[in-house]
């Protein structure tokens, strides 16, 4: 009975996500396919290409040292990358939430609504419903929430 109800629980709770997450209006819905960010050398990068070389070495690189790795890029994240990336890696589980939280250090980066939107379903694929929760804390707290949980 008591695994029913959590099983209840956290199928409702992520039910109840989803339902937000396609009610709520994101704030930065347009996107720009041709848009130019600049690397921390000053050269200007197309958003694809940057996106491209996040996404190899999140792939080649072991757990341990990827945070350094993507450090030693010296690109920018800017939220439409954050967003491919996480599209890209949205059945990756713990990896792409380890690219959320080393690209949430970066100077000048904010996550939009719609990362924290992505970061949300991808953590509870795979039931990882504290990390879920945690994310869901994280916007309230930077206001990027107005409703309120009544159990």
């Amino acid at each position: 009975m008591i695994h029913f109800l959590l099983w209840a629980y956290s199928f409702a709770a992520v039910f109840w996500i989803l339902l937000n997450m396609a009610i709520i209006v994101l704030n930065n819905q347009s996107r720009f396919v041709s848009a130019k960010l600049y690397s921390t050398s000053g050269q200007v990068i197309d958003v694809a290409e940057v996106t491209k070389k996040i996404s190899k070495v999140m792939m080649s690189s072991p757990q341990p040292i990827l945070e350094s790795a993507l450090d030693q890029t010296g690109l920018r994240v800017s939220p439409e990358v954050a967003e491919d990336i996480l599209n890209r890696f949205r059945n990756a589980g713990l990896l792409a939430y380890r690219f959320f939280q080393w690209s949430e250090k970066q100077r000048h980066y904010e996550h939009s609504v719609r990362a924290y939107h992505m970061m949300i379903e991808s953590t509870a694929k795979i039931k990882q419903y504290k990390l879920m929760w945690d994310l869901i804390n994280s916007m309230r707290k930077k206001k990027m929430l107005t409703w309120r949980l009544s159990v």
